[in-house]
This record gives structure tokens, C-alpha cells and sequence, in this order.
């Protein structure tokens, strides 16, 4: 049962939803074919320079033609078609204007239908924005720059200027508008300086205008100069800051402040100074009077800014203002007089009269020293300055006076020592304001004194006459001298001292016996001295002098021959000589003693090597006559006790010890050859070693000398070793 009810229930719904279908389709037919057949809607909107049109849309119509009507609803003209449903008129240029459109929907040719009418304006236009600047440098004629921004819809632009001359605004110009042209600018050139000038913009197109906002600007005038002068005895000169824009500046001159002036010269602007020299129409000590004032050309035509205010300026020298001080010299300063160039200075030794020039300086300074005036004499001194270029000069300084004042120099005392046998040496204390000393010399204490010698900037002199006489009494006194230029100041002697030759008394400082029955003596030594040596067997017995030694220098004695193992006794007394006189020393040395070597030693080996220098070398020789390098140090050491091979250069590496150090007697051996040491010295960087060697036919025998480092031995490629014996 509920099966079937529900198949009858859908069977009568289907039914009903049939019958709805129909019933529209039959609505939508009416409604479309009233549809073609009502007039259509329209619907307009604008902007500034087009009407937007839109309408709705026709059924079957696949083309849509527009009229539009200006200024009534009654002209139409065709002026488009479209196949869709909005349509943008961009032809319309008329501000204030109704624009009507009707627009006609077709389907083919066929006119299904016509809109409603509609109508619309354009939008108003935005007034111009004007902005504005003056161009106006030096070079250029100056010139109003006016500068606005396209006016969307604007046909054209006119310019327009108030003066307080025109009393309104006056159009200037027209200008063209264009879609091109991003902003618009317009130059006013026709323009005067210090006159203010309006301006305003009016953008057009048919039926509307609209002004600009209002600008003023205007050519400021040219500003006045401010001129400095600076005069001097050669010329004035004038100096002023840039004016702007200038283009020239004119110099007007007077002998007037306030009447007179001429125009003297023209500059171009790049100038800001001018220079009116000495000449017969600018003449010392007149005072000028000048003014300045600024050019410029504006549209061919001159303009003028104010003239600046007078300046004044007379060429001539100033008094000069002197000073002067005395002491040691005499110096005169002055400030230096403006435009001064020399200086000349006049010397009087009286106040009033007698004044001569005596110098031409460039220097605000002036200094007499006594090489050419007299120490304690006042002088009178005069200035005029002078300018050389101009001739102009100054009217006489100030009177000035100073004097040299020199004094004579203090007293000193003296005293007097001996040096030696034929040498005193005088020493002073310094005196006040002594340049100089007089040494005299007497043999008496009260007369007979001569002067020896002159001394400068010191207090010590050393007489060392070949006329003093050993262990004679001299007397001395020095006399301190002043010397300025060439005066000369005196002052009083010192006293009187004395002092007597003296013959020193030397000293042995050392005896040795370094060999078989030889001494050798050593002793301090004594300028100008000589020397006697003398020697005994006993210490109270009698001494024979055994040498005696001229030259002061020598302070050596090597006393050979003395029986071996024997004491000796020495002593040494000095003497000098004077003319032919030999003047001796009343004292011995101390006596020294010492027992000579009872055998031969290394001494004696280097002793006998070095008796035979300059011996001829020959191969093979053994002495006496002549000797080759082995050869020679077989025979020293023969000579002296010792047992070596004469064949060394065979017996080399064996002969003795091999030894790292160096003493006197070693044999230095090298790849066939060999050498005897004579000393060994110490130097900076190593020691310096002396050693006798035959060397060839062409040296013979000869001492050389080698150098060893502090790591070893430098002498040559060849060397081997020492040996010691």
C-alpha cells in the first residue's frame, strides 16, 4: 500500500513541475518581445576631457550606434558604433557645455530599438600651479623663468605681468598646449633692476579659463662696493670685495672729499683692486680721494649700482721713533717705518751739530762695535727713512745717545811648578773680563822681567825654552790683558812666583832573565831625559856603566853575555844636557838585583832564529851562512841545547808535543814548511801573531805576521798545526 501511494505521489508532482515550465516559457517569450521593442536605458559619467557612455543590453542587437547633440536635445550627429555596451566620447573639448546622446541598437541594418536620451558635462579643469625663479648672473642679461605643470584640458596658456607701471595685468604671451609636453616654462627677459614684477598663468580651452596662483619677483640692484685703501710712499691701493653680477667697476678720483671726482679708470669685474702709482698725476704727500661703483649691461643698456664711500690715502713716511742701548757695543733699534725701504743712519759726537751719515741699512736694527768708533766715547745718533722706488723720505728721528763701555780686566794671582829639567809650568786663576794673558819671566824677583809669551782663553802655560837651565830658579807674573777690536785694556800684574828646574829621577819597573845569561831591564819613562845604566856583582861593590841611552823614548835594556847563573845588581840616573852642558840627576834609581838563567831557554832559541834576518834562503841550508825553513829552526834550537831532527819536513807530525795554544819558541807547521814563534798579542777579534820563517830565494829570512781568531788558527790554507818543543 505505501508502495503505490508513493508512485501516485511522484506521478502527480512531475505533473505539476511540467506545468510550471510551460507557463514561464510563455512569460519569457512576451517579455522579449516587449523587450525589442521598449526604449533602452543610458547612463553617463565624465572626467576633464571625456563622457563615458553605458546602456542596457538589446536583445538580437549585435551593433549599437551613438548621436550626440551640443547644447540641445534636438541636432543629433552621428559620431560612432560599437558591438558592446559602453562607448567613451574623447572628442568633446568644450568646458560649460551639455553634451546629449541617444543611441540606436541594431541587428544588422535592422533599428530594433532606441535608447532614452541622456546628457553630461565635462569636468572642470584644475588651475594651473605656477612656480617662479630670477636667472640673473654676471655674463648674462637677467631673466624671469616661469614653470607650471600641464593642465589636463587646457587648449592653451597665457601669460600675464603687473608692474607699477601698467597698473594691471598685461597678457605677454600665448601658449600652445600639448599632451607631449611635461612641464611648461616661459623666460621674461624685458626686465629693469629694482622694480618688483606679478605674474600669474590663465589655461583656456572653449567656453572655460582658470588663473594661476600669483608670484612677485624681482632684480635686486647691484650692491655697493665696500673699498679699503692702503697707502704707502709708492703708491695707493685700492681693494673692495666681488660684487655680484657686476660686470665692470669704475674708479672715480679727487683731490676733494666731497667735490670733483673724475673718472680714472674702468676694470673688468674679475678685478677687486686697483693700483694708483707715483706719477705726475699722483704725486707724494697729497692726499687722494677715491670712490668706487659697480656696472652691469642689461639689454644692451648700462646699469649702475651706488657708488661706495670715499676713501682717502696720501704717499709719505712716518717719523722714524729710535732707541739706544751701550755696553759691549752700541745698538740702535727703530719700529720699522710702513713702506720704508733704507735707513740712513747719521753719528755726531756732539747733540745738536756735526752729524754725518755713517751707514745705509734695509734693517730696523743697527750695531757699532768698536772697530770703528772708541770704547767710552758717547755718540749722538739721527734716522731718515727713505722709500727707494718713490724718492719719498721721512722727516729726521729722535735724537739718541749711548757709549762702548769697556773696563779693564780684574788682577789674578799665579803660581809656579816644575815639570822637568828645562820645563816650568805657570797656572792663574781666570780674570774678570780678561781676553788674553802676558806671561813674563825674570831670573830675578824684582827686575829684569821679559815677556815670553801671550795666551788666550786659557790659565795654563808651560815654558818649555830651550834657554832654561837645569836646576836653575826662574820667577814669573802674569799681566791679564783685555783686547776689544783694537783697543787694548790692561790690568794689573799678579803676583810674583817662582819655581826651579827639576831633573826627574826615573824608576825601574821591572827586571828579567829570559835566557841563558841575559837581562833584560825595563824603566819608567822621562820626557827630554837620557838615561845611564850601570850594573855590579854586589850590591855595595862597584857599578861600570854598561850603556847609556839618548833617546827619552827608549825605556829597554837587554844586557847579554853574563855568566850563567850568576846575581847582578842594576841601577839607572837620568840626566838632561842644555847648550853643551849635560846636567845630571843627583839620584840613582833604586838598585834591583836579579841571577841570570843557568840554561838556554825558548828566549834563546827565538833570540838565535832572529839574529839570522835577513839571511839568504837556499834548499837544504842549515847555517850559519844560510838557511831553508827547517833549516833555520834546527840551528836555534841546536844552538840553545835542544835535540831536533834536521829532516823536520819528515819528522813533522812527531817533533815535540801538538798543542792548541801559542807560546814563544813553538813551531808553526805547514804542508811543507815551517815557521818559529816569536809573540803572541791580543787584539779585538783574535790574536796577532809574530813568527821568523825562511821564506824563499826572494825574502830569505824575515819576520811576518799572522792573525788567529778566537776559534782557531787563520793563517793559511796550508797550515797544520803547532808543535811545541
Amino acid at each position: 500500500m505505501r508502495i503505490q501511494s508513493l508512485k501516485h505521489w511522484i506521478k502527480g508532482s512531475l505533473i505539476v513541475i511540467l506545468f510550471f515550465i510551460v507557463c514561464m516559457q510563455r512569460i519569457d517569450a512576451q517579455e522579449y518581445k516587449m523587450a525589442k521593442q521598449l526604449p533602452f536605458s543610458v547612463s553617463s559619467t565624465s572626467n576633464v576631457t571625456s563622457i563615458t557612455l553605458t546602456w542596457q543590453w538589446v536583445p538580437e542587437a549585435d551593433v549599437y550606434k551613438i548621436y550626440r547633440s551640443e547644447g540641445d536635445a534636438e541636432h543629433f550627429t552621428y559620431i560612432g558604433s560599437v558591438g558592446n555596451l559602453e562607448y567613451t566620447d574623447r572628442v568633446v573639448n568644450k568646458g560649460n557645455t551639455t553634451y546629449y546622446y541617444r543611441i540606436e541598437a541594431y541587428t544588422g541594418t535592422q533599428l530594433i530599438a532606441t535608447s532614452t536620451l541622456t546628457n553630461h558635462r565635462l569636468q572642470s579643469m584644475t588651475a594651473p600651479m605656477l612656480s617662479a625663479y630670477v636667472i640673473d648672473y654676471s655674463g648674462i642679461d637677467p631673466y624671469v623663468q616661469l614653470n607650471w605643470d600641464p593642465v589636463e584640458g587646457s587648449t592653451s596658456y597665457e601669460v600675464y605681468r603687473y608692474t607699477a607701471k601698467t597698473k594691471a595685468y598685461v597678457k605677454i604671451a600665448t601658449i600652445a598646449h600639448s599632451d607631449k609636453v611635461f612641464s611648461f616654462n616661459y623666460m621674461d627677459s624685458d626686465l629693469a633692476l629694482n622694480q618688483s614684477y606679478t605674474y600669474k598663468i590663465k589655461a583656456l580651452r572653449t567656453n572655460e579659463a582658470l588663473y594661476s596662483n600669483t608670484i612677485t619677483e624681482k632684480l635686486e640692484p647691484l650692491a655697493t662696493p665696500n673699498v679699503k685703501m692702503e697707502a704707502n710712499t709708492s703708491y695707493l691701493h685700492l681693494s673692495w670685495d666681488s660684487v655680484q653680477k657686476a660686470k665692470y667697476y669704475e674708479i672715480y678720483r679727487s683731490t676733494s672729499p666731497t667735490m670733483g671726482f673724475t673718472r680714472i679708470a674702468v676694470i673688468e669685474n674679475y678685478y677687486t683692486f686697483y693700483t694708483n702709482r707715483v706719477n705726475n698725476a699722483c704725486k707724494p704727500n697729497q692726499t687722494y680721494y677715491y670712490k668706487v661703483r659697480a656696472r652691469r649691461t642689461i639689454n644692451n643698456k648700462a646699469n649702475y649700482g651706488a657708488f661706495s664711500k670715499v676713501v682717502s690715502g696720501n704717499m709719505h713716511l712716518a717719523k722714524p721713533s729710535m732707541k739706544a742701548s751701550g755696553g759691549a757695543q752700541i745698538t740702535l733699534t727703530w719700529k720699522e717705518v710702513p713702506d720704508a725701504s733704507i735707513y740712513t743712519i747719521y753719528r755726531s759726537t756732539q747733540s745738536t751739530t756735526g752729524f754725518k751719515a755713517i751707514a745705509c741699512v734695509s734693517d730696523n736694527r743697527y750695531v757699532q762695535k768698536g772697530d770703528k768708533i772708541k770704547p767710552n766715547q758717547r755718540y749722538y745718533y739721527r734716522i731718515i727713512a727713505k722709500n727707494e722706488a718713490s724718492g719719498v723720505k721721512s722727516s729726521i728721528s729722535n735724537t739718541v745717545s749711548a757709549f762702548i763701555s769697556i773696563g779693564n780686566p780684574a788682577s789674578t794671582s799665579a803660581k809656579a811648578s816644575a815639570v822637568n829639567a828645562n820645563q816650568i809650568k805657570i797656572t792663574w786663576k781666570k780674570a774678570t773680563r780678561a781676553t788674553n794673558y802676558e806671561i813674563y819671566r825674570s831670573t830675578s824677583k824684582t827686575k829684569g822681567f821679559v815677556k815670553i809669551a801671550t795666551t788666550a782663553n786659557t790659565t795654563t802655560y808651560t815654558d818649555a825654552s830651550s834657554s832654561l837651565i837645569p836646576k836653575k830658579t826662574y820667577y814669573y807674573k802674569i799681566k791679564p790683558i783685555r783686547k776689544y777690536y783694537q783697543w787694548k785694556f790692561v790690568g794689573s800684574n799678579s803676583n810674583v812666583t817662582m819655581a826651579m828646574t827639576q831633573i826627574p829621577t826615573t824608576k825601574i819597573t821591572s827586571i828579567s832573565s829570559p835566557g841563558k845569561g841575559k837581562v833584560i831591564i825595563n824603566w819608567k819613562k822621562i820626557n827630554n831625559a837620557r838615561y845611564k845604566l850601570y850594573r855590579s856583582t854586589s850590591y855595595h861593590g862597584k857599578y861600570s856603566l854598561i850603556k847609556t841611552i839618548t833617546n827619552s823614548a827608549t825605556t829597554s835594556y837587554k844586557n847579554t853575555g853574563l855568566q850563567a847563573g850568576k846575581k847582578y845588581y842594576f841601577k839607572i840616573k837620568t840626566y838632561v844636557t842644555a847648550g853643551n852642558k849635560k846636567h845630571y840627576d843627583g839620584k840613582y834609581t833604586g838598585t834591583l838585583s836579579i841571577t841570570t838563567c843557568k840554561s838556554h831557554t825558548k828566549y834563546d832559541v827565538v833570540d838565535t832564529a832572529i839574529a839570522q834576518k835577513k839571511k839568504p834562503y837556499k834548499w837544504g841550508g842549515s847555517g850559519p851562512k844560510n838557511f831553508d825553513c827547517s833549516g833555520l829552526i834546527y840551528y836555534a834550537y841546536r844552538q840553545n841545547g835542544y835535540k831536533v831532527p834536521r829532516a823536520l819536513a819528515y819528522a813533522g807530525h812527531s817533533i815535540g808535543k801538538k798543542t792548541a795554544t801559542i807560546k814563544m819558541g813553538d813551531i808553526v807547521h805547514y804542508k811543507n814548511h815551517f815557521a818559529l814563534v816569536i809573540s803572541k798579542k791580543k787584539i779585538s777579534n783574535g790574536y796577532e801573531v809574530r813568527v821568523i820563517e825562511a821564506m824563499n830565494t826572494k825574502d830569505g829570512i824575515r819576520e811576518n805576521v799572522y792573525y788567529m781568531g778566537e776559534n782557531g788558527p787563520l793563517f793559511h790554507k796550508n797550515f797544520i798545526g803547532f808543535r811545541r818543543i
